[in-house]
């Protein structure tokens, strides 16, 4: 079980403090490390890269938070506050594009579920601050293996979107 004392205070406290969340953003980061990590990017100017920095806690496996309303309380609200920051930091900034990943859905077990329904979540919520179009990217590793492929498709075209499966064959798009 993860070392929150009360998690009903605690999933409270996220509840009626949601506002007063913050995650961290580095914004124009020049990129001077190749893919391979070994040497320099390079030539002037390099490429510049905005980033967030966000985290939540281990909800499943060794976190133990899942089974109990509460621990699941926070981490749903953990998970919208992570993408909402990303994305309103996405619109403050002007970025036109935003690649997720899972937060939290790797070894912190975090349910797919949740992650995924906070991100469709927060992806409704930034429209109001959006200047521009912003084309949101998610990197889910076996995301379609675990949630149906048709509910992430009909998220994804209900937003102006496509649900992209990269197989070993090539990409190709599931709309249906």
């Amino acid at each position: 079980r993860a070392d929150i004392a009360d998690a009903a205070a605690f999933a409270r406290a996220l509840d009626e403090r949601f506002e007063a969340i913050a995650v961290g953003v580095h914004a124009g980061v020049e990129v001077v490390l190749g893919a391979d990590w070994n040497g320099r990017v390079e030539g002037a100017p390099h490429r510049t890269i905005s980033q967030v920095f966000t985290s939540t806690v281990a909800g499943g496996m060794y976190g133990g938070l899942d089974d109990d309303p509460a621990g699941a309380a926070i981490c749903r609200q953990l998970q919208r506050a992570a993408y909402l920051g990303t994305l309103l930091a996405a619109a403050g900034l002007g970025v036109r594009r935003v690649g997720l990943t899972l937060i939290g859905g790797g070894v912190f077990a975090n349910p797919l579920t949740t992650i995924w329904d906070a991100i469709v979540w927060a992806s409704d919520q930034v429209v109001p601050f959006l200047h521009a179009p912003l084309s949101i990217v998610v990197n889910g590793r076996n995301l379609g293996d675990q949630l149906p492929a048709a509910g992430l498709a009909a998220a994804a075209v209900a937003r102006g979107g496509h649900l992209i499966r990269f197989e070993r064959a090539g990409a190709r798009v599931v709309d249906a």
